[in-house]
């Protein structure tokens, strides 16, 4: 009972932060995140069942938030075939930060610029993933964010819907 007052405690704590923006829960992949409100378009968070994407109201910046099957043995071994994929596809890529339970990194092609977080899910079966990208003459109008979105990415225990 005491965990579940503190869990709530922490909620209502939380919550000022991100009062103008809006959560998102995944059940099938065991995750929340809020969507800042500089990332919602007004009209709605397009959701598919295993992702969401919401547009920043200039239509500017892009946010996609999804979890999906590890295709690879083990969560390090996806951060890497990530990067690599981003690779192939032009962008510079750069590790903030890699470590069993998270990944956080960035790339740059052109005058655009993403950052990108993955979090394992679903006892290690599967990895979350948020990626905003937008154009790089806006790093600082995006960067609180970033740093948002980092703050409420979380995986959520209890079994995951992967079948």
């Amino acid at each position: 009972m005491r965990r579940i007052w503190l869990g709530v405690l922490a909620m209502v704590l939380v919550q000022p932060a991100f009062a103008d923006g809006i959560g998102y829960s995944n059940l099938k992949f065991q995750f929340t995140v809020q969507i800042p409100a500089n990332l919602l378009t007004g009209k709605h968070v397009a959701e598919t069942g295993e992702a969401v994407t919401s547009m920043s109201k200039d239509g500017k910046g892009l946010l996609s938030v999804w979890g999906g099957k590890l295709i690879q043995p083990t969560f390090a071994d996806e951060v890497k075939a990530t990067q690599d994929g981003e690779h192939v596809d032009g962008w510079d890529v750069k590790t903030l930060s890699s470590e069993d339970k998270l990944a956080a990194f960035y790339g740059i092609r052109d005058d655009l610029i993403y950052y990108e977080r993955m979090i394992p899910s679903c006892d290690g079966a599967a990895a979350v993933h948020y990626r905003l990208q937008f154009p790089l003459e806006q790093q600082g109008e995006f960067e609180a964010s970033v740093k948002e979105l980092d703050g409420s990415l979380k995986g959520v225990p209890g079994p995951c819907k992967l079948d």
